[in-house]
């Protein structure tokens, strides 16, 4: 089941106030500390979605390792690649029901919009490609079987 979102438009002043909801009350300079994070998280809308996602009881994701093997869903991210290229990776025995196999190349954090870059073999030969993609992306695992509630 696809998750279907929001989209909502928060001021400085309104995160000022979740972070002054958070900040201990007994810390000396907490108002200076509020507007440090409020700034940081207000020029970043990752920064920004993964605070309320946390204000509202979401954990910190659990974020894959560098090494770690999994999938991306190939029809995804399609839309950079040249139509030899699309054809190519479709056509490829790596391809697992539209899902390629991957591997995690290196690990940024959350606050960006793809944290995670990623090795693909390349469909044609030999050798690997990279791509960068969100956490939510990248399916964790040896087999895509594992994955039920995915659309093969």
């Amino acid at each position: 089941m696809e998750k279907s979102k929001i989209s909502i438009n928060l001021t400085q002043e309104d995160i000022d106030n979740a972070l002054l909801g958070i900040i201990d009350l007994n810390i000396k300079n907490r108002k200076d500390i509020t507007k440090l994070l409020s700034a940081l998280i207000y020029d970043n809308t990752q920064s920004a979605e993964w605070f309320i996602k946390m204000s509202v009881g979401a954990r910190y994701p659990t974020m894959p390792k560098v090494g770690d093997i999994g999938f991306i869903n190939l029809p995804e991210h399609m839309y950079g690649l040249s139509k030899d290229r699309q054809e190519e990776m479709a056509t490829s025995p790596h391809n697992q029901h539209g899902y390629y196999p991957c591997s995690v190349a290196r690990v940024g954090s959350i606050h960006q919009y793809c944290p995670l870059e990623i090795n693909l073999p390349n469909p044609s030969g030999p050798g690997l490609w990279s791509i960068s993609i969100s956490v939510e992306k990248f399916y964790p695992g040896e087999s895509i079987d594992i994955y039920e509630d995915l659309p093969i």
